[in-house]
């Protein structure tokens, strides 16, 4: 299981992200899937939002 945790400073920065109930992921309000932060952080929201 990774070690990155959701930080509330990506509701601010990423305006399509949503915090979950689980620590280690986001959800995208663009295209409603679930990303999980858990093992590459905000690498992992980075990568979503090239998709």
């Amino acid at each position: 299981m990774g070690k990155c945790r959701f930080k509330p400073g990506w509701l601010t920065e990423y305006f399509w992200v949503q915090k979950t109930n689980d620590i280690r992921k986001a959800h995208c309000r663009e295209c409603m899937k679930t990303i999980d932060v858990g093992g590459m952080g905000e690498s992992a929201l980075k990568s979503h939002k090239k998709t």
